[in-house]
């Protein structure tokens, strides 16, 4: 498998929540990079079973390192930290990690078992182009992980920290905006992750596939980017046949069964919203016509 097919539909057979959004948006940085001849290491901190991982292992370079750091089944650092292990991360085993890598890659990338602190005693220099965070979300971590990403990051390399919009998350954007606020972190980019750089940024050319709105954050240009493709927002009344006409292996975007997934349960929400809505609506105007007044509820 290459890594275009890896983006599309492979990285479905990895559990995880590795959007394509975010998939094309990796991949687009890093061609963004080789054209203006970029090059450095590569370092994830949180890998889960690997989704974002193995992308990464086909970004890399000859030459170039790639470490992912995680504690993987060791202990956490808070009670707060194993709640959310029990909740959402139902086997974080380091053999997990492996078997999933090498499904696509011949080897495995450097890994540092334990909580990212430990990164600032591995002696890594300022020679990291991509960075991915996704490790712990307290907030204390988070900060940390930011501090020790501006110390690697290369001129024209990218910071990416997930989480940054996830209700149980909190930590996440609290440490990341502060970092913008007082850090001189510069944002460039936010889907359901969050991505930015120090200095001067890089320009991508962001697939036009997806629908993106640029905001003004403390005199930096950003973009916020959709998490489905536009051409894959199809009308409410759309059923499943309609959908696998629209999007068969075809076309131009192939979506994948998650993502199909996904649409389908996104319109039902949308069309019982809708539904109620106008139910409310006409019994509120209903009552206010009739002067009559509401049922109690004892």
């Amino acid at each position: 498998m290459n890594r275009h097919e890896y983006i599309v539909t492979g990285r479905d057979t990895v559990p995880g929540w590795f959007l394509r959004t975010d998939a094309e948006l990796f991949d687009a940085i890093d061609v963004a990079q080789r054209q203006a001849g970029i090059t450095g290491d590569l370092l994830e901190i949180g890998c889960y079973q690997g989704a974002s991982a193995v992308l990464l292992g086909f970004m890399r370079n000859p030459g170039e390192r790639f470490i992912v750091c995680d504690i993987f089944d060791g202990d956490t650092l808070s009670p707060e930290n194993e709640t959310e292990r029990e909740r959402f991360y139902t086997d974080l085993s380091r053999q997990s990690f492996k078997t999933n890598y090498l499904r696509f890659h011949d080897e495995l990338p450097e890994i540092v078992a334990g909580p990212s602190a430990a990164l600032f005693d591995e002696g890594l220099e300022r020679s990291f182009r991509f960075i991915h965070v996704d490790g712990s979300h307290a907030y204390d971590v988070v900060r940390s992980d930011l501090l020790l990403c501006k110390r690697l990051l290369t001129p024209g390399g990218v910071v990416v920290f997930d989480d940054i919009v996830t209700m149980h998350a909190p930590g996440v954007p609290a440490a990341v905006w502060e970092g913008v606020l007082s850090d001189e972190l510069v944002p460039l980019f936010q889907s359901r992750k969050f991505y930015g750089t120090w200095g001067t940024p890089l320009h991508v050319d962001i697939p036009k596939e997806f629908r993106s709105d640029s905001h003004d954050v403390l005199g930096h240009m950003m973009l916020h980017i959709e998490d489905v493709p536009i051409d894959s927002v199809a009308p409410m009344s759309i059923n499943e046949d309609d959908l696998d006409t629209q999007y068969g292996e075809g076309e131009q975007l192939l979506v994948s069964e998650k993502e199909r997934q996904l649409l389908l349960m996104k319109r039902r929400v949308m069309t019982d919203l809708r539904q109620n809505s106008t139910k409310i609506v006409s019994a509120f105007r209903h009552r206010s016509r009739d002067k009559r007044p509401w049922p109690r509820r004892d």
